[in-house]
Formats: structure tokens, sequence, C-alpha cells
């Protein structure tokens, strides 16, 4: 599989697997819990800026029929005042419509 991160990314995952298996994982799993975190914050900094992705929370929802789901949930003070409106925007899209 081609390696998508940028450089930034891939040096953070490098850490972050380095962190994961000093926890006792191993190698391949780190490896992969990392990447997964990586390309998570990844596109959380396209939405709300980096410090946004280096501080949020990356969530995996794993599914009986062993798919998955990552959600990142970000602190509102977190997001950069230029990056609000669009994090909004995409937060709204996967939120049921409210009946008024």
């Amino acid at each position: 599989m081609a390696d998508t991160l940028s450089l930034f990314w891939r040096k953070w995952r490098d850490k972050r697997r380095q962190e994961i298996e000093q926890t006792g994982y191993a190698p391949e799993l780190a490896e992969m819990l990392a990447t997964r975190d990586a390309e998570a914050r990844k596109e959380v900094a396209k939405v709300a800026g980096k410090t946004a992705a280096l501080r949020c929370d990356v969530i995996t929802n794993y599914r009986p029929d062993g798919t998955y789901g990552v959600y990142a949930q970000v602190e509102k003070d977190h997001i950069p005042q230029k990056y609000r409106q669009s994090a909004y925007r995409f937060a709204a899209r996967g939120r049921p419509k409210q009946n008024k």
C-alpha cells in the first residue's frame, strides 16, 4: 500500500508507533494503529487545522462484521478561528437533522 502521508505525518506516525510499542504492543500492530491515527489526523488537519489535528482524540469503532470507523473528537477551543466554519460544516454532515 502506498504511503499517502506527508513527511510531517510520517514522522508523527513513527514517533507514535514507538510510543505504542513501548506499551507492549507487537510492532506490526503498533504500525497499523499509528498509521490509522496519523491518517485520521491528516484528514482532521484539512478541515480544522494542524493544531486541532494534533490535539484531538481519535476514536476507532470496531464493528461485528470486521469493519471499523475512525472518528475524531476536537475541542472547540483547539480549532483556530479561520477553520471554525469549515469544521462546523464538516461535523454537520454526520449529524441527523433536527425536527423543530
